[in-house]
């Protein structure tokens, strides 16, 4: 699977998305609009998961190659201030369409450790609150 085709699938996934909630909720504020917007990914990636399982994880993988980074930057092989530097956008993208789902599965006994593990949790969180991730070392 090509990072084209990921990032291609996620792209359009995003303006089907926007362009539903633009429809639905015309006259909506933006944080109205953000908070329908995460609704609609979290339904429109449990239906994904239950009638396209290829598309499912090939979106899926954006939050895999996101918990290796965590992982490589909790292990101190990688600088965060670089991470960040070079994938902020992204990250917060990923974020933003995954993080209603991945908790709702965590909530319900998903094992959310066994495919996106504290790694990536670990690596969204930072940016979010600005926290230091302390290196296994310490």
């Amino acid at each position: 699977m090509t990072y084209l085709r990921r990032a291609v699938l996620l792209k359009k996934a995003q303006d089907e998305i926007r362009k539903l909630v633009s429809t639905e909720c015309p006259r909506a504020g933006e944080l109205e609009k953000d908070k329908k917007t995460r609704e609609q990914w979290t339904k429109t990636l449990a239906e994904m998961r239950d009638k396209n399982q290829q598309d499912y994880l090939t979106l899926m993988s954006l939050c895999f190659f996101f918990e290796t980074v965590g992982m490589m930057v909790k292990l101190e092989y990688i600088d965060k201030v670089a991470i960040f530097g070079l994938f902020k956008g992204t990250i917060l993208a990923v974020d933003n369409c995954f993080r209603e789902h991945i908790d709702q599965k965590t909530k319900g006994g998903w094992r959310a450790a066994w495919i996106l593990g504290e790694h990536y949790l670990l690596l969204r969180s930072c940016w979010h609150r600005r926290v230091h991730i302390r290196p296994y070392h310490d």
